[in-house]
């Protein structure tokens, strides 16, 4: 018993520390003799717990893979909406990165399969959940316009992800953690922002105009010509004609950003 414990106890250290390496290495670069010298143990002794470096890979995947499948059905509850499934999954992801072994996992599944996988890619699988609540989302929605499709939006979540394997930065694995945490934030929130129906570029505040020309009713309706400073024509056109009534139409609103406005027209009243 007392072996078979300690054994136990040797197993996960192997697992610790290839994982460390995968996480920071890769799997190519990663060799197993300097695990095992940090591990203060001989090769053979290591290879007495796993057969190759295959086989650790393997069932950190596999252990990564459970952990998916609970973070996954408790975020894709029916009786929660999209968007809280959709945080669900991108903040408990980006909080087990604060792990070594889950890193390690992302890191593997973002380098492609070097060897032949028992398991699926992770990252593969999160997509297809993540495309899945966005989809949802935009449909729950459906009253509203999308200028971003939930293909690139899942592309950017992954981004972040993976970010937080590859770019982590911090005087302090904490405060490391904690700045991707807040980047999550930054980012689901984002996606909630109410944003104009116009056709304005998303900077065009920062270039106020230099002549605005008013129409003798001016108090009844909005600007009929803004021109722009010469420095913004290549963000937004040098005149927008808005109609006398624009002032009245409602806007839509929508709990989604619309991040990528379409490209600004020019409309005569």
């Amino acid at each position: 018993m007392v072996q078979q414990e300690r054994a136990r106890r040797t197993r996960e250290r192997v697992l610790n520390l290839t994982a460390e390496a995968f996480a920071a290495q890769g799997f190519t670069r990663t060799n197993l003799k300097d695990v095992a010298r940090q591990l203060g143990m001989t090769t053979g002794a290591l290879y007495g717990h796993f057969a190759n470096k295959e086989a650790i890979a393997d069932a950190l995947e596999r252990e990564a893979a459970e952990r998916w499948a609970l973070l996954r059905d408790t975020a894709d509850s029916p009786a929660l909406p999209p968007e809280q499934a959709l945080d669900g999954a991108v903040f408990g992801l980006v909080r087990a990165m604060a792990e070594p072994r889950m890193r390690a996992v992302v890191r593997l599944a973002a380098e492609g399969p070097p060897r032949g996988n028992t398991v699926p890619n992770l990252l593969d699988v999160v997509a297809e959940f993540l495309l899945a609540q966005l989809r949802r989302a935009w449909q729950h929605d459906a009253g509203h316009a999308r200028t971003w499709r939930p293909e690139p939006v899942t592309q950017i979540l992954l981004g972040l992800i993976c970010g937080a394997v590859f770019a982590r930065r911090g005087a302090t694995e904490e405060e490391s953690q904690s700045d991707w945490e807040e980047a999550a934030r930054v980012l689901l929130g984002a996606l909630r922002e109410d944003g104009p129906d116009g056709h304005w570029p998303p900077d065009a505040a920062a270039w106020p105009p230099d002549t605005v020309t008013l129409p003798p009713d001016a108090a009844a309706c909005p600007p009929d010509t803004i021109t722009l400073t010469p420095s913004a024509a290549a963000c937004a056109p040098d005149t927008i004609a808005l109609p006398p009534g624009a002032a009245t139409r409602p806007r839509t609103q929508s709990p989604w950003l619309r991040a990528q406005p379409p490209t600004p027209q020019t409309r005569s009243p």
